[in-house]
């Protein structure tokens, strides 16, 4: 039996809500008048290659495509505002995403890490290791992992690392404790290509005196920054509407917080 999206009607909305027949391969166009697509909809199909998503879509939920471990390619149209959490997360053959500037809420690990598989595996240009049920990450030559070779997510930076790191312009999002006890580091350049800053990211990067965050970034997560004890100055650009709490909790030495936009919405003590 051919494959055939199953829409439905939600909320006087079209959904796509999966398939019918054989799994989906190749490339996925999802019909235009369809405004979400659902949770896990297309979970695990390992034969999707690039997907297409029309301007119509507002919404992709909760692990829509997660999973999918030769998708290579996503357009995303104007349009979409929201995208849940580990929605791409696994699909570790990423090699291009188109975001729009229309996505106002982006989930956790959204194209991270799906922290319910088992184990972490890792590969270089060199090896590849494939375990099934668990996770794979690109790890580069200086030790520094990401979620693949498309490095759209920086997952991790070894502890080891001193001085100035400059983050690749292709990452997207900055992901949970990725900077976590890098206390070497004094100043890490985060390109504008970010617009997520993961929970407890640079957590006690207690030698770290510079960061400049960009103005594409649009949250900060929960304890970012928490006990970079040496940053004196921190400006939060106007395009981030999210800090969360304690996000610069033990920052001891900052003397200056410069807040750009009044509609921010802030955790609960966030500086202290």
């Amino acid at each position: 039996m051919e494959t055939q999206l199953r829409i439905k009607e939600i909320g006087g909305e079209l959904a796509v809500t999966g398939y019918e027949g054989e799994m989906p391969t190749g490339e996925l166009v999802i019909p235009e008048g369809v405004a979400r697509i659902t949770y896990r909809a297309f979970s695990g199909c390992t034969g999707l290659t690039s997907v297409v998503i029309p301007s119509s879509v507002i919404e992709i939920d909760r692990g829509a495509f997660s999973g999918c471990t030769s998708l290579s390619s996503v357009v995303i149209s104007e349009g979409v505002t929201s995208i849940g959490a580990v929605a791409f997360a696994d699909c570790s053959a990423l090699t291009f995403v188109e975001l729009p500037d229309s996505v106002t809420e982006i989930g956790d690990n959204a194209f991270g890490i799906d922290d319910s598989y088992c184990a972490e595996e890792y590969y270089t240009e060199e090896s590849s290791h494939e375990a099934k049920g668990c996770v794979h990450l690109y790890r580069d030559t200086s030790g520094v992992q990401y979620e693949s070779k498309a490095k759209i997510v920086l997952v991790d930076v070894p502890t080891s690392m001193t001085g100035v790191f400059e983050i690749p312009k292709s990452v997207r999002f900055i992901h949970s404790g990725a900077f976590k006890d890098c206390a070497c580091l004094t100043s890490v350049v985060i390109p504008s290509s970010v617009i997520e800053i993961g929970q407890r990211a640079f957590l006690d990067c207690t030698g770290l005196t510079s960061i400049v965050i960009p103005k594409s970034v649009m949250k900060i997560r929960c304890q970012a920054f928490e006990g970079c004890c040496r940053l004196t100055s921190i400006v939060i650009p106007s395009s981030v509407t999210e800090i969360g709490h304690w996000a610069f909790s033990g920052c001891t030495g900052l003397t200056s917080v410069t807040i750009a936009s009044s509609e921010v919405v802030l955790g609960g003590t966030v500086f202290y």
